[in-house]
């Protein structure tokens, strides 16, 4: 081999280490920079942030919206975390009268749990109640509360409602043919939030009720009243 190509030789020996070592400088440069704006910044002069609240990714909400629904973003991510809302609706009643009311006129026709799938027929977990009810008929606010969702959720249809009720309490109704109410509207105690239908993955005309407390899905039946 020659002097010239035993140099070229080593030249592209080294050239992965040189690019290497430079990616690692730019690295430490860019987290440098990075964390010196995150520190040298003033947060609470930009975009209303509070003082040493630092900016978060919120993915979860990103993707809610990105699919078209109408969470409020600050809501939905907290509520599968298991978290309090941030922007949790401040009740007059006490925790013990968060539902005044049905929020249908109807037999209940399924239960909360595990159960058998009307499209499968296999076992599968059930997060609410279904409660029958004819096309049409009113559905209600079973209490005080702030609308939250108004509008297509997958497998209810797209006039699903969310309700936070506080005392970290939320509802859903799903599977309705038409709502009534707007997402940052608060309702009352029979509220009219919309009409029973048969939307999304459903059977018939009925009315399918979630509850969540803290986040967590729990029983309606332990909640409404007797």
């Amino acid at each position: 081999m020659s002097a010239r190509n035993h140099q070229y030789s080593a030249m592209g020996n080294m050239f992965p280490v040189i690019v290497i070592v430079l990616s690692c400088v730019a690295a430490i440069v860019y987290g440098s920079y990075a964390g010196w704006v995150v520190s040298h910044v003033n947060w609470t002069q930009v975009n209303g942030f509070k003082l040493d609240q630092r900016p978060t990714v919120d993915l979860a909400g990103w993707f809610d919206h990105y699919r078209g629904n109408t969470v409020e973003l600050a809501q939905a991510p907290a509520r599968r975390r298991g978290a309090t809302p941030r922007t949790e609706y401040v009740p007059r009643n006490p925790q013990n009268k968060v539902f005044v009311q049905m929020p249908v006129e109807g037999r209940m026709t399924s239960d909360w749990g595990w159960r058998s799938d009307p499209f499968t027929k296999k076992q599968k977990w059930h997060s609410g109640n279904d409660f029958g009810c004819r096309l049409g008929d009113p559905i209600y606010a079973p209490g005080e509360g702030r609308v939250t969702r108004a509008g297509p959720k997958s497998g209810y249809g797209n006039y699903t409602v969310e309700i936070n009720h506080g005392w970290g309490f939320d509802t859903l109704y799903g599977h309705m043919s038409g709502m009534t109410v707007h997402v940052g509207q608060v309702v009352e105690p029979g509220t009219r939030i919309g009409t029973c239908g048969s939307e999304g993955r459903s059977t018939g005309p009925h009315l399918h009720f979630t509850v969540w407390k803290d986040g967590k899905q729990v029983d309606p039946q332990s909640v409404l009243p007797k």
